[in-house]
């Protein structure tokens, strides 16, 4: 009885199936003609050569190499920590916090905020403390950096 129905269903949708395997086939026919005509398929493959770093050392990442890392005190000169002293600030300017005429908030030089004020607007400070002071407020940006 399943296969009489089957055969009905496909008697009455005759040409509507036929159709939707003639666009399938169509579809799939374009498909594989622009895979074909595009250029990244006819590229060269990219091939990953394994060499040697002349100017790496030799050890060549071995577990030694690694343990020597690990136990050797860092060696870095840079702070951690910022620093409030004039290396890094704006040219010709001496205070770490900077404001704007015409706002009650202030900011660090580094924050973005502070970068986006006029230079005839602005009004720098030398501390943290010095601005808070002068009735200034700290940006949330100020506020997450310490004092």
């Amino acid at each position: 009885m399943a296969g009489t129905s089957l055969r009905m269903f496909f008697i009455k949708y005759d040409k509507a199936i036929g159709y939707s395997i003639f666009g399938i086939l169509l579809f799939l026919l374009g498909w594989q003609t622009g895979r074909v005509m595009s250029p990244y398929y006819a590229s060269s493959p990219i091939v990953f050569e394994d060499r040697q770093c002349s100017a790496c050392p030799s050890s060549g990442g071995s577990s030694e190499a690694l343990e020597s890392l690990i136990s050797s005190p860092s060696t870095s000169s840079t702070p951690l920590v910022p620093q409030n002293d004039s290396k890094g600030l704006p040219a010709g300017q001496a205070g770490v916090y900077v404001g704007s005429k015409n706002s009650t908030l202030f900011h660090h030089y580094t924050c973005a905020s502070a970068k986006t004020i006029k230079a005839v607007n602005q009004v720098w400070f030398a501390t943290y403390d010095t601005a808070v002071a002068a009735g200034r407020t700290p940006s949330a940006c100020t506020l997450k950096l310490p004092k």
